[in-house]
């Protein structure tokens, strides 16, 4: 894992390596149990409530009544998402009133405002409900770019935890195999064996039972795979205190500017540069090194996507996130910057190999991360 240096000036600033485990307690003190058993401890449970909700967790996934097993997870991260884009279709398919399946305008107005709504009132509501939805700005919305906004596709790391626990390695773990495990991890815990989990035995888990639920409900996003060969750097921000001379289309009336100067070198570079605010990323120098550059801003441009722009570098590799996908992050340890290496992991299938924050961000160079400060009169 690199981590870069910043510049004396910026001391505000970070150079994260961001880890996945809160040291609250000392490793001695926490039970040696496997995360996917942990998640199942709470205040005062009993053992065999807790090996019954266990048992049950994994029988709720296991379609075919033969064991968890990959396909079960794939079928019901399918089947939530597909329920996701159900739900966005629904909020819109009411406005279509001549049942064609495209909203217009006029349906818009007709479905949302009442006779007694100035022109005024109007037209704000159908600007409002064309910007969440209308993602190619033609002024018509589709079932297909209602169902784009649906919400983010969150991994389920719970079930993955789970089936790692395969004690025969065949790929499936069944109830059977499941029960001698969970008590024996109950055991662990309990201290002084009298069948129950107090607040004080299970205090050493509490840390890394939330780090892991807030793990195991990352957002994947839709990214384009990172080469093999290539080094891939986060770089995260609430904002800059430079303006882009055209703001972006979408909900913030101001875009920021960060300038990122790409260091000479010759390993491919992977960047994620994310934001709170609507930002445009200016890309200069050795260019040629970068391979994909993915823009993600918590506010929202038009529909789903971000506020983001790329400039400085061929548009065939670019890619514009959605909004918030990557999360947003600037101070090492946040809860953001977790949740932004969680998502990653989750959509990339690797770490990043190093992440740079800070609240604001003028002008960085890539990938040591050294932050330049902001020039002014």
């Amino acid at each position: 894992m690199t981590v870069g240096k910043l510049g004396a000036t910026t001391a505000a600033g970070l150079a994260i390596s961001l880890g996945l485990s809160t040291a609250a307690v000392s490793q001695s003190q926490v039970p040696d149990i496997p995360d996917g058993l942990a998640d199942g401890f709470h205040r005062n449970v009993h053992i065999e409530q807790y090996v019954a909700e266990m048992v049950s967790r994994l029988r709720q996934a296991d379609r075919a009544n033969d064991g968890l097993d990959q396909g079960d997870i794939d079928f019901i991260a399918r089947r939530r998402a597909a329920q996701a884009r159900a739900g966005a279709i629904h909020q819109v398919l009411p406005m279509d009133l001549d049942g064609d399946l495209r909203i217009t305008r006029a349906e818009i107005g007709s479905s949302t405002s009442d006779e007694a709504d100035d022109q005024t009132t109007r037209d704000r509501r159908i600007d409002h409900h064309l910007l969440r939805y209308d993602t190619d700005g033609d002024g018509v919305i589709t079932l297909q770019e209602a169902a784009a906004t649906a919400p983010y596709q969150r991994f389920d790391g719970r079930l993955n935890a789970l089936l790692i626990l395969d004690p025969d390695g065949d790929g499936r773990l069944t109830a059977e195999e499941l029960r001698p495990l969970a008590e024996q991890a109950f055991r662990r815990v309990d201290s002084n064996g009298d069948g129950q989990a107090t607040d004080q035995e299970i205090a050493p888990l509490m840390p890394r039972i939330r780090e892991n639920q807030m793990i195991w409900t990352a957002e994947i996003c839709a990214l384009p795979p990172v080469p093999s060969n290539a080094k891939l750097i986060v770089v995260g921000s609430y904002r800059s205190d430079l303006t882009a001379t055209a703001p972006i289309p979408g909900k913030a009336k101001r875009t920021h500017l960060a300038e990122a100067t790409i260091e000479p070198g010759s390993q491919p570079l992977y960047l994620v540069q994310t934001s709170y605010e609507s930002m445009q990323w200016q890309l200069s120098g050795a260019v040629n090194r970068v391979t994909n550059v993915v823009a993600a801003s918590l506010v929202q441009g038009r529909g789903p996507i971000s506020a983001a722009r790329v400039a400085g570098i061929a548009s065939g590799k670019v890619t514009i996130a959605r909004a918030g996908c990557p999360n947003y992050f600037y101070q090492d340890g946040s809860d953001e910057a977790k949740r932004t290496r969680a998502s990653i992991r989750a959509s990339l299938k690797r770490d990043p190999d190093a992440m740079f924050g800070n609240y604001t961000i003028g002008k960085i160079s890539l990938p040591s991360g050294l932050i330049a400060p902001i020039e002014t009169d």
